[in-house]
């Protein structure tokens, strides 16, 4: 993760603002995407941290940063993992801040 999560001045915790729409494994590689969806009227950034868990075990953790949603609207968001695993369930904490 490039950026320490709570690192942006002035955040709010958003994790209302966000959906995962597939949180699934294909060779080896956990492919997960989602959406955000703004409800400030202000455009706003997003840092979506993404955990793998497996059970109460992380098994990684990814950044994925959305830029530039504007107010009321919605932003699709695409990440993937080097990892394997069946029963792998994705679990998101999401950072809203005003964007720049």
């Amino acid at each position: 993760m490039p950026d320490q999560p709570g690192s942006v001045e002035d955040y709010e915790g958003a994790r209302d603002d966000a959906e995962v729409g597939a949180c699934e494994s294909h060779d080896g590689v956990l492919q997960v995407e989602g959406t955000v969806t703004n409800p400030e009227s202000d455009d706003q950034d997003y840092r979506v941290y993404v955990s793998a868990m497996d059970g109460n075990e992380t098994m990684g953790i990814i950044q994925v940063d959305i830029t530039g949603v504007a107010g009321g609207d919605a932003a699709e968001w695409r990440t993937e993992f080097p990892l394997s695993g069946v029963d792998l369930d994705c679990v998101l904490r999401v950072e809203r801040f005003a964007s720049q």
